[in-house]
């Protein structure tokens, strides 16, 4: 019984890597149920056995696209497991442009995008933004980091402030510098709504 269910979270996990792959081949909306069972050498009703719909598996993407997120270490001070989780999503991004947008459309239902979620509150609490505030917060910070992740993935910028100019590197060290920036600007904003400790 325990080899059956090791042999289906390996299926699981080809599968997702097969769909991670066609995602960044064809784009998301040409992603199809019977083109990752073709991949993975599996008829399209054998893959409903591990993925119920499209929806169910677009759901477990956006997990296995944060699986690569580090979220810093816990016990460290909360501002560097700010930039800790900000530098790690926008690599991802850049590794995963395509797929990464399913991070900004998709419910986190997946436990590996749900971990990302709560690291973001676990350094808000360190950072001493109330319990009330928490869940407002996680959304401005993780909204802040991922929009700027896909925009820099997906080459949305101007490369030189111009838009005739030449297409944006998103490998570029001008956009980690910029996160860097944008890291400090949010750490500002969470000391904002933080409680002064006692």
């Amino acid at each position: 019984m325990a080899a059956q269910r090791i042999s289906t979270d390996v299926r699981r996990v080809q599968i997702l890597d097969a769909a991670l792959e066609l995602v960044e081949e064809v784009g998301i909306d040409r992603l199809s149920m019977r083109s990752i069972a073709v991949r993975v050498t599996l008829s399209p009703m054998a893959l409903y056995r591990h993925f119920g719909s499209r929806e169910e598996l677009l759901d477990a993407l956006v997990g296995r696209v944060l699986s690569g997120v580090a979220v810093g270490d816990p016990s460290s001070e909360w501002s560097e497991q700010l930039r800790a989780l900000g530098r790690s999503l926008l690599s991802v991004a850049v590794a995963h442009p395509a797929s990464f947008n399913l991070v900004l459309t998709r419910p986190y239902r997946a436990p590996e995008a749900i971990r990302v979620m709560q690291a973001t509150e676990r350094l808000l609490q360190q950072a001493g933004v109330p319990a009330d505030d928490r869940p407002r917060m996680e959304r401005f910070v993780s909204t802040a980091l991922i929009g700027f992740a896909a925009a820099v993935a997906n080459g949305a910028f101007w490369s030189d402030g111009r838009p005739e100019g030449a297409p944006m590197n998103p490998e570029d060290e001008v956009w980690a510098d910029e996160l860097e920036l944008n890291l400090a600007d949010l750490a500002v904003v969470i000391e904002a709504n933080a409680v002064p400790a006692t």
